[in-house]
């Protein structure tokens, strides 16, 4: 799998901080209840393009978001979050589509060849939800969330008494 970010190969960074970053964020299950350790999750926006990067709007060149996914996967991320703004950030239904799949996929072959497979990050699609139409839409292109902006959804937000 070949990612450019940048002109660098995105493998190559995984590569490079795998170690460094994924230990130093990594999730500290022994730690006692009541402990001051921090539990710390890696969540990766995956965009291609940008508009708040005006002079460099192409932020990372991938073909197949489902490689991406598996490949972040792979480096222990905990959730990932698929844009499907198509205008702005080229991303699309169809990519969260595939990045699910593809990550059900990896954890099947995991076990099928009986190595012990951490559970998928999570697949969150990032969009402007202004409609529930979207967030079925997300369910059904096999999401386990969605990113909600309360400065868009604002008061149309039901908030149960649970906060």
């Amino acid at each position: 799998m070949n990612f450019n970010v940048n002109g660098v190969l995105w493998y190559d960074i995984c590569r490079t901080f795998r170690f460094n970053l994924t230990r130093s964020l990594m999730r500290h299950n022994f730690a006692e209840p009541g402990d001051d350790a921090r539990l710390m999750s890696l969540i990766v926006d995956m965009k291609r393009e940008s508009p708040t990067v005006p002079t460099h709007r192409n932020i990372v060149e991938f073909s197949s978001v489902g490689q991406f996914g598996q490949l972040l996967a792979s480096v222990n991320v905990d959730a990932l979050l698929v844009n499907t703004e198509e205008h702005e950030y080229r991303g699309s239904l169809s990519d969260l589509k595939e990045c699910t799949t593809a990550l059900k996929q990896q954890v099947a072959e995991a076990a099928t060849a009986a190595k012990v497979a951490a559970p998928p990050p999570s697949c969150i699609l990032k969009d402007i939800i202004l409609h529930p139409i979207q967030i079925a839409q997300a369910l059904e292109n096999g999401a386990s969330g969605v990113l909600l902006n309360v400065g868009v959804v604002g008061s149309q937000l039901e908030v149960s008494g649970r906060i």
